[in-house]
């Protein structure tokens, strides 16, 4: 018996994504994936009938493998809130060999301050491109100000002459890269054991995590996709492999007006509101099950992965 014409059709049709391990699977339609039992694997051709949130600010979240615990990340207006309120004179900033530090008066109405403690490396100052600053009492505005010239940047509070990492804020800044760590998971240790790092080459964030004993946190895109093909439909997760889906950095995507806007092309032109479902562009999906939560409760979920957007034919339906 010969397929239907619109499921030769279908098949016929490009895709705007591509199966970089799986492409000799063959294709599975949703009616079938979801009769069976998890845990499977499968690759369907579909559309992107929906998606959910809506806004980019709610997808962004911060996730730490180690207690598998999913936080929103914090948007320019929380993040504003986080460091309003952390100034300093300068009068208890302490000092240490390893670091040379230097008042900021910032001009405000306000008198307010910021200190800038510059790590030695060898013994001496690096240039900015290549340093590592703590600052205590910056604002939003100021840390994004630094972060454009310095290599890597350590927001912290001085207390009982010593200067302390604070988890509430993101813990590290680089350029676009705003990286939190985990309050339950880290063992915060001293400033100090920066010093260790002053022989290494370049300001690397994990080793820099590492010496100071937190565990940190991976942005992801997290997603729910619902898929259709002529057969139903199915709600997919995308947010483990999402990274590699769009091909963009959520780690410094709400720091980037540039990526915000790619994003924002790539959702519209698979999920286009102006026009028809049957309009849509076909998507070539892995989709793996897995049986979530416990007892009377658990279900079946599926997730989306090894799968990414072919640039090239997405830009057919911009």
């Amino acid at each position: 018996m010969s397929p239907p014409f619109d499921a030769l059709e279908r098949c016929q049709q490009l895709s705007v994504t591509v199966l970089p391990a799986h492409q000799q699977w063959q294709v599975t339609p949703l009616a079938c994936i979801t009769k069976n039992k998890a845990p499977q694997k499968f690759r369907v051709r579909a559309r992107l009938k929906h998606v959910q949130p809506h806004h980019l600010y709610q997808s962004v979240k911060l996730h730490c493998s180690k207690c598998n615990s999913l936080l929103d990340a914090p948007d320019e207006e929380s993040l504003n809130k986080m460091f309003e309120d952390r100034f300093t004179d300068g009068s208890n900033t302490p000092n240490a060999f390893w670091y040379q530090s230097a008042v900021w008066n910032t001009g405000n109405l306000d008198n307010r301050t910021v200190v800038i403690h510059f790590v030695k490396k060898y013994d001496i100052l690096q240039s900015p491109e290549d340093s590592l600053i703590m600052v205590e009492g910056g604002s939003f505005k100021e840390l994004s100000k630094l972060s454009i010239h310095f290599n890597t940047i350590i927001p912290v509070k001085s207390k009982e002459q010593r200067l302390e990492i604070d988890l509430s804020a993101p813990f590290l800044i680089q350029g676009n890269k705003w990286l939190y760590g985990c309050i339950k998971c880290s063992n915060i240790k001293s400033s100090e054991e920066l010093q260790s790092l002053s022989l290494e080459v370049g300001w690397d964030a994990v080793e820099i995590a590492k010496v100071l004993g937190v565990e940190l946190l991976t942005h992801l895109f997290v997603m729910n996709f619902t898929l259709e093909d002529e057969t139903g439909s199915l709600n997919a997760y995308l947010w483990r492999h999402s990274e590699q889906f769009f091909q963009i950095p959520p780690s410094e995507i709400l720091m980037n007006s540039d990526l915000q806007e790619r994003l924002h092309m790539i959702m519209s032109a698979l999920c286009p509101s102006t026009k028809q479902i049957s309009e849509y562009p076909w998507m070539d999906c892995c989709i793996r099950s897995y049986n979530s939560g416990h007892g009377s409760k658990e279900q079946i979920c599926y997730e989306i992965f090894d799968t990414l957007l072919s640039e090239r034919d997405l830009n057919r339906f911009s």
